[in-house]
This record gives C-alpha cells, sequence and structure tokens, in this order.
C-alpha cells in the first residue's frame, strides 16, 4: 500500500540545518549590533565578529544552494512562478478552513514556493547589504547610490524582521500538516501511497470535515441579511 520514497536528498538536508544553525546566529547578533539591550552587557567586538563570519559562511551556503538548483534541476520545485498565482487563493482557503480538500501539489505548494523565493531573495539582499555596511570604506560609492550606509543597515533589518516573522509560520505548518514531510528533513524519506493502492480510509467512512471559517462567513452573511431585511 505504501513505498518509501527518497524526498530529501542528503545535500538539501545538510543545507537545511546549516542554514538554521547560521539564522540562529545572524539574527540575534544583528538585533543586537543593530540595537544593544540594556539589560544584557556583552563583548561588542567578539559579537560583531561572529556576526560576520556567520554571514560569509551564509554567502557560500547561498551560492551551494543556488549551484545546486541549476545543476539539478531542483529550482522548478522551489522557485515560486507566475502560475502559482492561480493556486494560491485555493490554497488559502484551505489554510483558513473554508475548504476541506487540500489542492493538489507537486513537491511544494504555491505557498511553499512562495516563501522559499522570498527567503532566498531576502537572505541574499541581507547578506549584500552587509557585507557592504561591513566594509563601507571600501564600497561607499555603491553605498551612496543605495541611500547611503543608513538606508543599508534598514535594508538588512527588514530582510531579519521578514525571517524573524515567516520562520515560526513555516515551522508552524510543517508540524501540523504532515509530519511524514518534517520526518523527512531529518531522514530524508517518507512513505507514500502506490500508485495502485488504497488510501487508509474507505470514501464513504470519512467524517464530513467541520470547516471553522465556511461556518464563520455563513454566521456573518446570515447576520448581514438580517441586518439588511430589518431595514
Amino acid at each position: 500500500m505504501y513505498k518509501l520514497t527518497l524526498r530529501q536528498s542528503a545535500f538539501l538536508r545538510i543545507y537545511h540545518w546549516l542554514l538554521v544553525l547560521l539564522i540562529l546566529i545572524i539574527v540575534p547578533t544583528g538585533f543586537y549590533i543593530h540595537k544593544p539591550f540594556s539589560f544584557l552587557q556583552l563583548d561588542f567586538r567578539t559579537l560583531l565578529n561572529i556576526h560576520f563570519f556567520a554571514g560569509f559562511a551564509l554567502s557560500y551556503l547561498l551560492m551551494a544552494r543556488a549551484y545546486y538548483a541549476i545543476f539539478r534541476q531542483d529550482y522548478q520545485t522551489v522557485l515560486f512562478t507566475w502560475q502559482d498565482f492561480k493556486e494560491l487563493p485555493a490554497l488559502f482557503s484551505y489554510y483558513l478552513f473554508f475548504r476541506a480538500e487540500k489542492p493538489p501539489e507537486q513537491k511544494y505548494n504555491a505557498g511553499q514556493r512562495l516563501v522559499y523565493s522570498l527567503w532566498y531573495i531576502s537572505l541574499s539582499i541581507a547578506n549584500i547589504s552587509g557585507a557592504l555596511a561591513y566594509k563601507k570604506t571600501d564600497f561607499l560609492p555603491i553605498a551612496k547610490i543605495l541611500g547611503g550606509v543608513h538606508h543599508l543597515d534598514w535594508l538588512t533589518l527588514g530582510s531579519a524582521l521578514f525571517l524573524a516573522y515567516t520562520v515560526p509560520l513555516h515551522i508552524y505548518l510543517s508540524v501540523t500538516e504532515n509530519m511524514g514531510f518534517s520526518q523527512a528533513i531529518l531522514t530524508g524519506y517518507t512513505y507514500e501511497l502506490k500508485p495502485d493502492g488504497m488510501p487508509p480510509v474507505e470514501q464513504g467512512q470519512r467524517i464530513k470535515t467541520f470547516l471553522p471559517g465556511q461556518w464563520l462567513l455563513n454566521k456573518l452573511a446570515g447576520l448581514v441579511a438580517l441586518i439588511t431585511k430589518e431595514k
């Protein structure tokens, strides 16, 4: 009925956990460098060196990911395309409990590809702007074109904030939607239904899914109709 399928290659698993480690170093230290906390006194010079060492390591990691995506044609599974815009409304309806069935997807759905593409862009922007700010004397002409070193700092900060807000969402969806896929980022493998296999539950035995989003929408529509009728 089920078969063991390789979902995440060794490279992607190593890339994922190295990225997690570097983000856990770069984001907190970057926030501290931008505005040191009064209640936490740390050696600023040491923290700065750790932050930029992790930043340079991140740049090599991103280049390795781009190389893998191009030469293994992995970009077809993670790159957000114009076609994905058409899938977003149905996907959001599913996540907001307006529909029970999840839209068809490939390895990743349209929402995941959108987030992954934005992550790569924001990480690249933060990495470049951070490097320009770190060597501001060498790259002062470029910094002036972009509005000055102060604007580079805000560009880096904006990218870090985007990561800080979207990573918890990524973790939440990973552990609540399909634990098999979450397991694959550790082991590489997941169980998938064979093409000729039967689903574990018969169609007639399935319990009708309660959709709180649709229920709320119906209640609001009834309330609007009631108010309109009274007027």
